[in-house]
């Protein structure tokens, strides 16, 4: 539910840029065509 999920999304993004994580956001529940390059570790792909 976009009421809850909006909020949660918002918040966990501005926690990862207090810790200096580079982050960006688009327009919540769009479909969104991106471009990524893995750089590390770890790559958390989160797909409804």
């Amino acid at each position: 539910r976009p009421e809850f999920a909006l909020p949660l999304v918002e918040q966990f993004a501005a926690l990862l840029g207090e810790q200096g994580v580079p982050t960006q956001t688009g327009e919540f529940g769009a479909h969104m065509l991106v471009e990524i390059a893995n750089d590390g570790p770890v790559t958390i792909y989160l797909e409804r």
